[in-house]
């Protein structure tokens, strides 16, 4: 069945491609009208170039089930956009998402009305080895890595494991599925390990419990690693990010690519990443960390080999 709707999806997205090669027109559906999602939108835009139109709107008007735009092929920013686009009944336009965690993204598809419609992505989140290179890097006498997260994250801590294993790290998780377990179970995880990876579980780190995390963590001397430089500013030692910027300008080569092949290429971490250190956390750690460029390099070298 699998197979079937992947080759039913083909077939969909290779008789959508003639409207849209003679309309090279693309509908962008945004979260909302937020900086973080309209900067990405004019980013796409300028690096689709000018022979290629597109027409913003938002997921609430999706969900308001406004007229769609007369596109072949549909970007989405942000995952609430994402969740709009493939509940809206027209399986036959190909979708590209960009601003979406994987986890997020495997999710918003799967729960999707019209599975066999061709989706693709460039996840926001960063590949597991780049992130572990990361902590490698700036902490190489330390091989303990630790992560809190729920248990619905087991299958993305079981990956993470292997890439942890495959770099000669050990990991170890406490599971956290109410807020009350969160406390103790930071304890415990720094009494075992060198640092503290943050995953994107909102349920275990958001705005009102990141801090507590953040200021137990540096008592014991164990810093933390985050996803975003909003956990850098807040305290973490460092954290590998994308910008949105980067992240649409990786979708407009995705579009740009499947216009050329007539296929939608396979979803996909991003390439462009930069790196945010705290240098006042090293120092009160008493680390002698690299400057962010040449972390950045060296992480890149590593990825090429």
């Amino acid at each position: 069945m699998r197979a079937w709707r992947a080759a039913f999806g083909a077939v969909l997205f290779l008789l959508a491609l003639p409207v849209f090669a003679a309309a090279v027109e693309i509908e962008v559906v945004l979260s909302d009208n937020s900086s973080l999602y309209t900067d990405a939108a004019r980013e796409l835009r300028q690096a689709l170039g000018a022979d290629v139109h597109c027409t913003n709107t938002t997921a609430e008007a999706v969900e308001r089930k406004e007229k769609p735009a007369a596109a072949g092929l549909i970007v989405t920013l942000g995952t609430r956009a994402l969740g709009a686009a493939l509940a809206r009944e027209s399986p036959a336009v190909p979708v590209v998402a960009a601003l979406v965690p994987r986890k997020a993204f495997e999710a918003t598809v799967a729960a999707a009305a019209t599975p066999s419609r061709p989706v693709s992505a460039v996840f926001l989140d960063q590949p597991y080895s780049r992130q572990l290179n990361l902590i490698r890097l700036m902490l190489p006498g330390g091989s303990r890595v630790g992560v809190l997260a729920g248990s619905d994250w087991d299958p993305q801590v079981a990956a993470l494991a292997g890439v942890a294993r495959d770099q000669r790290l050990t990991l170890y998780r406490e599971v956290v599925n109410a807020p009350r377990e969160l406390h103790p179970a930071l304890q415990r995880l720094l009494g075992e390990v060198d640092s503290i990876l943050a995953l994107p579980d909102a349920s275990v780190f958001n705005a009102s419990t990141l801090p507590n995390v953040l200021l137990t963590s540096y008592r014991k001397n164990q810093p933390v690693f985050g996803f975003s430089p909003a956990y850098v500013r807040a305290g973490a030692l460092a954290a590998v990010f994308s910008s949105p910027e980067q992240n649409a300008r990786q979708a407009a080569e995705m579009v740009l690519r499947a216009l050329a092949s007539g296929s939608l290429p396979a979803p996909q971490y991003p390439r462009a990443f930069w790196v945010s250190i705290n240098g006042t956390v090293a120092r009160s750690l008493d680390l002698k960390v690299p400057e962010e460029a040449a972390l950045v390099a060296e992480l890149q070298r590593l990825e090429k080999e």
